[in-house]
This record gives C-alpha cells, sequence and structure tokens, in this order.
C-alpha cells in the first residue's frame, strides 16, 4: 500500500507540473495576437497568420477559446493532483487522466502512467478505502 500511495503523490506532483504547463502554453497565440495588433501600422495588415486569414474579431475568439479551454484543463489537472495526493475521487482522477491525453506529448504520456497506475487492484483498494463514506458524530 506504501509503495501504491507514494506512486500516486508522485503522480500529483506531475499534475501540478503539467497543468501549470498548459496554462502557460495557451497563453501564446493571446499574447501573439495582442502584440501584432499593437505594432500593427494604420492600414497595413496584421504581422499574424491567424488574424490575417480568419479576421481580427474571429482570431481573438479563437485565441479566447484556447485561453479558456487552457485555463480549464489547468483547474481540472490541479484539482486531481490534489484529489491524487488525498487518495480521493478516483473517477474524477480516472477521467482527467483521459483528459491529459489531449495535451500532446507530455500530457499523453501522463495520462497513460496515470491510468496504468489506477488501474491497478492495489490502487482502486486505495481509493475505496479513503473514499468510504464517514460516520457523522
Amino acid at each position: 500500500m506504501d509503495a501504491e500511495r507514494e506512486h500516486l503523490q508522485f503522480l500529483s506532483m506531475f499534475f501540478y507540473a503539467v497543468g501549470a504547463l498548459a496554462a502557460m502554453m495557451t497563453l501564446i497565440p493571446a499574447l501573439g495576437l495582442f502584440l501584432a495588433a499593437e505594432m500593427q501600422q494604420p492600414g497595413e495588415p496584421l504581422p499574424f497568420a491567424l488574424a490575417e486569414r480568419l479576421g481580427l474579431p474571429t482570431a481573438a475568439t479563437l485565441a479566447g477559446l484556447l485561453f479558456a479551454a487552457g485555463l480549464l484543463l489547468f483547474i481540472l489537472m490541479t484539482r486531481a493532483g490534489m484529489l491524487l495526493r488525498r487518495c480521493q475521487g478516483y473517477r474524477f482522477c480516472l477521467a482527467v487522466a483521459w483528459a491529459a491525453c489531449l495535451f500532446v506529448p507530455i500530457g499523453t504520456l501522463l495520462g497513460g502512467v496515470t491510468v496504468s497506475i489506477l488501474k491497478r487492484p492495489a490502487t482502486q483498494r486505495l481509493f475505496a478505502a479513503n473514499d468510504a463514506p464517514q460516520p457523522r458524530v
């Protein structure tokens, strides 16, 4: 049981780190669009390929959606990291591990390792023991 708990503690740290990395990576398109709009001279096209092809409003909307998705992934991964540390919320942790696979390649590696560890019978017993309802006093 101690080895399983140690594996989960280790995964928890990686969930925090990869979640923060995903949040930072979503800032790149938004910052690029902002800088391109600021550097644009009146009458010149935007020096940003996405905005040039789609137009500024559409590109800004897509950058905002990407930022919101990255922020959501960061929140989910941080929450999963906290739950992994406490060995609670088995289904939530498993779902976030599968969702982490969308953040290629680092999230895919982390999600695959997490799913394989969470599917072990010893880990499932550890979560079942911690997720059991506590008697009210």
